[in-house]
């Protein structure tokens, strides 16, 4: 199965309409809290509950796992703060699917200094933790 742009675009729609931000402080009555903010929350979460449905959802679409990744980031300087986001490469290039922007966004335009990518390793058939230098510098295969 092909997993293309239009899939992507269509989950990115449900999922931000699907959750209402919502600290985990007070959500959960924690400072953190990692879940599916569709599955798990109830349609309350922060950004790392948004990125996990976006995860889900692209890898339930038939998406295979190498290209799917959740990643952790800084924001733009004059909104700063840590995120979490959802990245997908369709045809070689790398899209984001962002709660704080209604439309799936190429790697290349966002602001973001990217921190760290939880990719899937196929000898393990796991996914792990893996940093990165810039946004030129993200991980590809193999980790």
């Amino acid at each position: 199965m092909t997993f293309d742009l239009a899939t992507a675009k269509a989950i990115h729609a449900e999922v931000n309409s699907r959750i209402i931000y919502t600290p985990d402080m007070t959500r959960w009555g924690v400072m953190d809290k990692w879940c599916d903010g569709i599955d798990d929350a109830g349609g309350r979460e922060d950004c790392d509950g948004y990125g996990i449905a976006h995860l889900r959802r692209i890898l339930a679409a038939g998406c295979p796992p190498e290209p799917a990744k959740l990643w952790l980031c800084w924001t733009e300087p004059e909104n700063p703060g840590y995120h979490a986001v959802c990245s997908v490469t369709i045809d070689g290039e790398e899209y984001v699917l962002d709660n704080r922007y209604p439309n799936v966004t190429r790697w290349q335009d966002t602001l973001y200094t990217w921190h760290q990518a939880l990719v899937y390793v196929p000898a393990s058939g796991k996914r792990k933790w893996v940093f990165a230098k810039s946004w030129d510098d993200h991980p590809v295969p193999p980790y």
